[in-house]
C-alpha cells in the first residue's frame, strides 16, 4: 500500500516529509529542465507555461514549500533570488526599462510546493489574463520588494522582544 500524499508536485509521506519534489529533481539535474543560471543555492530555468518570452522561475535549491511558509531566516534567500532574477533579466535583455515583475503566487494560488520567484521581463508582452496573474498586491500574488520588507519587519519584532 502507497501511503504517499501527492500535493501540488510534491510527494509526501504519512509525517508530512518531503519524499519527492519535481522542482527538487529539476535543480539536482534529475528532470530535464532549460536551466539558465546554476549555483550552490539557486537555480533558474524557464517556465514550461511562460506568459512572455521571457518568464523563468527563480528556485532555491533548499526545499522551501511557499512563500507563506518563508521566516526571517530566510530573509537572505529571498534577497538572492532577486538579485539572480534581476541577474538573469539583464543578461537575457528582459528588463529594458524596468519592463519587468518578480513576484510569488501566495497559497493556495501557488502551482507548486516548491517556493519560485517568478522572473517575468518583456512584460509588455503579458495578455490580459497574465497582467492579472501576475499582478503583486492582490491577494493571489505577492511582489518580491513586499516579501523582504515583510521579513525584514518579522526579523526586527523579533530581536525587540529578545
Amino acid at each position: 500500500m502507497n501511503n504517499l500524499i501527492v500535493r501540488k508536485g510534491v510527494s509526501y509521506n504519512v509525517n508530512n516529509e518531503v519524499v519527492s519534489c519535481l522542482f527538487c529533481r529539476i535543480v539536482k539535474r534529475e528532470e530535464p529542465a532549460d536551466i539558465l543560471f546554476d549555483s550552490e543555492t539557486t537555480s533558474v530555468f524557464k517556465t514550461i507555461a511562460p506568459y512572455t518570452s521571457a518568464h523563468y522561475l527563480v528556485v532555491p535549491k533548499k526545499h522551501i514549500p511557499s512563500v507563506a511558509s518563508l521566516t526571517p531566516n530566510d530573509l537572505d534567500t529571498i534577497i538572492e533570488l532577486k538579485q539572480v532574477a534581476e541577474k538573469v533579466l539583464s543578461d537575457n535583455e528582459a528588463n529594458q526599462g524596468g519592463n519587468s515583475r518578480l513576484v510569488f503566487h501566495v497559497p493556495p494560488f501557488n502551482s507548486i510546493d516548491h517556493l519560485h520567484l517568478h522572473a517575468i521581463g518583456n512584460t509588455r508582452e503579458l495578455s490580459f489574463w497574465g497582467h492579472f496573474k501576475y499582478t503583486a498586491g492582490l491577494v493571489w500574488c505577492e511582489g518580491v520588494d513586499s516579501v523582504i520588507s515583510r521579513l525584514e519587519k518579522e526579523a526586527e519584532a523579533a530581536r525587540s522582544r529578545l
